[in-house]
């Protein structure tokens, strides 16, 4: 006794010997080729790198104009505190220090040396304020930028 085989005919491709399996088969063979896959990431990951690497580069260069200006800050203040002489028994009549000495001496080196454009320096003044020994204990003493 022959017994027949049942095949199911559900789908296409498993109906065997047909010309559709081998259609099939080859449109299979067709999709699962990866030979221009690494081309595709690369053009989807390269843009994205770049700008990640832009990024740092531009958040460094902000971070370094920020210390630098803290840093003539910095110096500007420490200039106009100090008296141009160490020891004032030998410089008679010494006097602190103008606000454009101080500004050329010491503050745009500094912004110089980073290679900031000191003409945008805009809103820059001095004004010392001294402790009366006579007045009101609201008097104060310093400097003021």
């Amino acid at each position: 006794m022959v017994y027949a085989r049942r095949v199911e005919r559900g789908r296409m491709c498993h109906s065997p010997g047909t010309r559709v399996k081998r259609f099939c088969a080859r449109l299979v063979t067709k999709l699962k080729e990866e030979s221009g896959a690494e081309l595709f990431e690369a053009a989807l990951v390269l843009p994205m790198l770049l700008i990640l690497l832009l990024g740092i580069l531009t958040f460094g260069r902000a971070y370094n104009t920020y210390q630098t200006i803290t840093r003539a800050a910095r110096e500007g203040a420490k200039a106009a505190v100090l008296t141009p002489c160490a020891d004032s028994t030998y410089c008679t009549g010494a006097t602190n220090y103008s606000a454009d000495d101080i500004w050329n001496n010491f503050v745009d080196p500094v912004l110089q040396a980073d290679n900031l454009d000191t003409t945008k320096v805009t809103g820059k003044s001095l004004t010392y304020v001294q402790l009366d020994p006579n007045g009101s204990p609201a008097h104060v003493c310093g400097v003021q930028l």
